[in-house]
């Protein structure tokens, strides 16, 4: 299992740290679990975690076509803030990789982020949209949130062979459902 860090308030945004407990110390902040699993059953997701990070504000790519990204800078699970997963959209050879179908999931829609103790953290996809990949995400879409959220990423729109890259990328927000807030065994 992955125990959560522990960090000083100062190296964190207060939104990442858990509620104090009784007992612990008042420099403490206390982290949520790792997300080890992503199950999106309505567009047939069920694929591992890695763990990447931003270098010089770029999001480094999963590995392969199966591995879901999950950036360690954004928040975990149980924490208020934006959790931010990425995924390929096809992959050398693969003409459908993890999320070649982020682009359908609708408002509504489950989202499940688990641990290494397969305790799941249900959220409920609240929009789904195509963005220029021509410019940098907006701050909405890789920016902290003041209610626990998952965005998802992709590539999207046509192959744009001058620059080898596709001209839009999908972009999905889940968000923590207050009534399901608690995570499940």
């Amino acid at each position: 299992m992955i125990e959560p860090a522990e960090a000083t308030p100062a190296d964190l945004p207060t939104s990442l740290c858990l509620p104090p407990e009784p007992g612990d110390e008042p420099a403490t902040c206390r982290r949520g679990p790792v997300p080890v699993a992503l199950q999106i059953d309505a567009i047939t997701v069920d694929a591992p975690i890695e763990i990447l990070e931003t270098v010089g504000g770029v999001m480094q790519q999963p590995s392969d076509e199966t591995h879901v990204a999950w950036y360690k800078e954004t928040a975990r699970l149980g924490e208020t803030g934006n959790l931010l997963l990425a995924g390929h959209l096809n992959w050398w050879g693969v003409p459908e990789a993890v999320f070649a179908h982020l682009g359908e999931l609708r408002p509504g829609d489950q989202v499940i982020l688990r641990d290494a103790d397969e305790t799941a953290y249900p959220y409920t996809v609240e929009w789904v949209r195509q963005e220029s990949n021509l410019e940098p995400p907006a701050e909405e879409v890789l920016g902290m949130t003041s209610d626990a959220a998952v965005t998802l990423i992709t590539c999207g729109g046509a192959w744009d062979s001058g620059i080898s890259e596709y001209n839009e990328r999908t972009v999905a927000r889940a968000r923590r459902d207050p009534d399901n807030a608690t995570p499940e065994a």
